[in-house]
């Protein structure tokens, strides 16, 4: 008996997180994902992710006219022609 309390008292103290913890939890519940290469079969994600409750926070292809269904789908994303603009 003496073990099985032991026991529980231990397992309970590891599933304690501090406060400071939790908060950084907290702030990094959410994705912020860029799509790069944005036309064809990657329309999925577009409509997918923001359904998962994850942010869009930028698209990038560069060739718009493939892409155009999918930086339609999400007007307020910002939008870039080459992956190396949406990292500044």
């Amino acid at each position: 008996m003496v073990l099985l309390t032991s026991a529980a008292v231990a397992s309970l103290g590891l599933t304690i997180i501090p406060s400071g913890l939790a908060r950084a939890y907290a702030a990094n519940e959410k994705l912020s994902i860029a799509l790069i290469g944005c036309g064809g079969r990657s329309q999925w994600f577009c409509g997918a992710i923001p359904r998962f409750g994850e942010n869009i926070v930028a698209m990038c292809d560069p060739h718009e006219e493939r892409a155009a269904t999918s930086f339609a789908m999400l007007p307020d994303v910002p939008k870039h022609h080459d992956f190396t603009e949406a990292r500044r």
